[in-house]
């Protein structure tokens, strides 16, 4: 039904959050007709949104299909919404595979910008710190290295850290913080 009343309306008439809910169930039913939907769709970033989307849903039924698709992309701007889509969706079952490939799309030029930006970052991070807080941490810390001062990754990991990692387990004591956020290389006051 919403593949043929979306055609005709028009962009003012129907609410970005119904065209993301939208494009996330066609994406996980029938990949082909949202794809289909999504090339009639007019303006960018309602096409970059639903990119989005459709990325998502597509990639909790069949990520490596999704991230397929959304690396092939040829427009940079919608490419790094179907890509941050399929790593929100990605994180959820394979943490630890979706942080590598970050890592890897990160090396390169094209691809930096959709590795890089919150939202993948946030769910791999939530996801992994359910699992393991001490690695998702670690990893975190790394990227935030890796990038350097002047790109805001220090605060971004700190942010990360208390938001997503530090809630995940009741009581912490200090010296499992202090072993968290210390550097590599780095000793414990206790050592």
């Amino acid at each position: 039904t919403f593949a043929r009343i979306l055609p005709r309306l028009k962009p003012d008439q129907i609410g970005k959050d119904r065209i993301g809910t939208a494009f996330r169930l066609l994406g996980s039913q029938d990949s082909v007709a949202a794809l289909r939907l999504l090339e009639g769709l007019s303006g960018n970033g309602q096409q970059n949104f639903a990119s989005s989307s459709l990325a998502e849903g597509w990639a909790r039924r069949d990520a490596k299909a999704a991230y397929a698709w959304a690396k092939d992309l040829t427009d940079p701007a919608q490419r790094e919404s179907a890509l941050r889509g399929v790593f929100r969706a990605w994180a959820e079952t394979d943490p630890k595979g979706t942080a590598a490939r970050l890592d890897e799309l990160t090396k390169d030029p094209a691809m930096a910008k959709a590795a890089s930006g919150d939202s993948p970052v946030r769910a791999v991070v939530r996801a992994w710190a359910a699992q393991d807080p001490k690695a998702a941490a670690a990893w975190l810390r790394q990227r935030a290295e890796e990038a350097g001062s002047d790109d805001g990754s220090a605060s971004s990991f700190r942010d990360l850290l208390q938001t997503e990692i530090l809630p995940t387990r009741d009581e912490w004591n200090a010296t499992e913080i202090a072993e968290l956020i210390r550097k590599p290389g780095e000793k414990l006051v206790t050592e």
